[in-house]
C-alpha cells in the first residue's frame, strides 16, 4: 500500500466518512450530498506517477440528443474554471468533474486532503444547476453558465452536516420552481443508477489508464 493511498484512508477516517476501497488499485468510492444533488466520488492514488486523482460522476448520462449542448456547456465551464475540468464522453453521455493533484517527490499529509477534495465537491456542486437546466430543461448552455457564473460565491467547505457538501448560495439559487422540478428528476436517476446490483469497479478507464471506470454503486457518505 503506497503513501498516497495510506493518507487518503486517514483523512476520510478522520472524516467520518463511509467509503468503499479497493485495495488492488488503491480506490476508493464513496457518495456525496450537496446542496444541489449527489453524486458518487472515484478518488484514485497513482504511487508510481507520484498523483492523486479525484472523479465527481453525476448518476446519469446526458441523452445522445443533448450531448452537442452538454459539450458547449462544458467548454463554457471548463473555460472559466482555475482548477480541474470537466469531462464529457460523447458516446455514452458520461460526465465527470476531475482533479488531480500532482507530488513532484513530496509525501502527501491527510491534513492537506481537504482543500483538495473541498475545491472538487463545490465545483461539481456549483455546477449541478447548470447541467440540469441543459439536460431536462429548456435554457441554452451560455444562458445556463452565465446565471451560475454571474453569482457570488463564498469558499466551499465538505464539512457540511451529515456529509453535505456546505457552501453558501445565497442569492445564488434560481428563483421558482423550474430547479425543483429539474432536482426531482436528478434524483429519480440517482435512485434508478443507485438501484442497480452486483456493482463493480474496472481498473482500467475508457479512454486513460488513470481514471478507472466507475460503476454503479450505492451512495455511502457521512454516517448519521
Amino acid at each position: 500500500m503506497g503513501q498516497i493511498y495510506e493518507a487518503i484512508l486517514e483523512h476520510l477516517e478522520a472524516e467520518g466518512m463511509r467509503y468503499r476501497r479497493h485495495d488492488e488499485d488503491e480506490v476508493v468510492v464513496f457518495g456525496i450530498t450537496g446542496r444541489n444533488g449527489q453524486w458518487e466520488v472515484l478518488v484514485r492514488a497513482r504511487q508510481d506517477m507520484e498523483r492523486l486523482t479525484i472523479l465527481s460522476h453525476l448518476p446519469f448520462s446526458a441523452p445522445e440528443t443533448k450531448r452537442g449542448a452538454m459539450a458547449e456547456l462544458i467548454c463554457r465551464a471548463n473555460f472559466g474554471l482555475v482548477i480541474g475540468n470537466f469531462k464529457l464522453d460523447m458516446n455514452d453521455g458520461e460526465i465527470r468533474y476531475k482533479t488531480s493533484l500532482a507530488l513532484n517527490g513530496e509525501p502527501l499529509h491527510a491534513r492537506l486532503l481537504g482543500p483538495v477534495f473541498d475545491m472538487n465537491f463545490g465545483t461539481m456542486d456549483r455546477y449541478i444547476p447548470a447541467i440540469l437546466k441543459v439536460m431536462y430543461g429548456n435554457s441554452s448552455p451560455a444562458e445556463a453558465i452565465a446565471e451560475i457564473e454571474g453569482s457570488s460565491r463564498a469558499p466551499v467547505t465538505s464539512k457540511g452536516a451529515e456529509g453535505e457538501c456546505a457552501q453558501d448560495t445565497e442569492g445564488a439559487k434560481p428563483a421558482g420552481t423550474t430547479l425543483e422540478e429539474l432536482r426531482r428528476q436528478f434524483e429519480a436517476a440517482l435512485a434508478a443508477k443507485a438501484g442497480a446490483t452486483n456493482p463493480s469497479l474496472s481498473s482500467v478507464g475508457k479512454h486513460d489508464s488513470e481514471e478507472p471506470s466507475l460503476a454503479p454503486v450505492g451512495r455511502t457518505g457521512r454516517p448519521s
